[in-house]
């Protein structure tokens, strides 16, 4: 037995009739429709123009911000390496303050010694190996770049032996 498809036209039963009724002569409702569907049909086809425009310059401003963000890129690494770099400077100019510091202190030291009586060539002797002693050694290299401080320490393994030999044959 084959079962007969019939559609649901239910639906069709709760238009409004008068809605669709025509008043008046046929022949002007059917212009006046073809009008409306032409006035229609200019005011989609106007949007779509439109909506060509908005999608067109949407594509440009895309291109033109995909284009600012690849120019971006490098100016933003070479932003970064000017901040590392001016970390450093401002690191290397403590450093410098620091010798500068304890250059000033030294001095200021020196000063008071020339005003105080003759020290005893020991005393000199003694001061001198302080000195070299605190500005060589490896431990106190604290501040310096790495090449200054393998320079020092270079220097204070030259000269310490040769401070002790001095010291022995007293």
């Amino acid at each position: 037995m084959t079962e007969i498809f019939e559609p649901d036209h239910s639906w069709w039963n709760t238009l409004n009739p008068e809605r669709f009724a025509v008043s008046g002569n046929p022949q002007e409702h059917l212009a006046s429709m073809r009008q409306k569907c032409a006035d229609l049909e200019a005011q989609l086809n106007s949007t779509q123009k439109a909506l060509e425009a908005a999608t067109a310059s949407t594509r440009r401003w895309q291109e033109q911000a995909a284009n600012a963000e690849a120019r971006m890129r490098p100016l933003q690494t070479q932003a970064e390496k000017a901040m590392h770099d001016l970390m450093e400077a401002r690191r290397e100019a403590d450093r410098w303050r620091r010798v500068a510091d304890m250059l000033q202190t030294e001095l200021s030291a020196a000063r008071e010694r020339r005003s105080l009586p003759v020290s005893k060539p020991e005393e000199r002797y003694r001061r001198i190996k302080t000195l070299l002693g605190k500005s060589l050694h490896p431990d106190n290299s604290r501040g310096v770049s790495s090449e200054e401080a393998q320079l020092r320490e270079k220097i204070f393994k030259e000269l310490w032996p040769q401070i002790e030999l001095i010291e022995r044959q007293k």
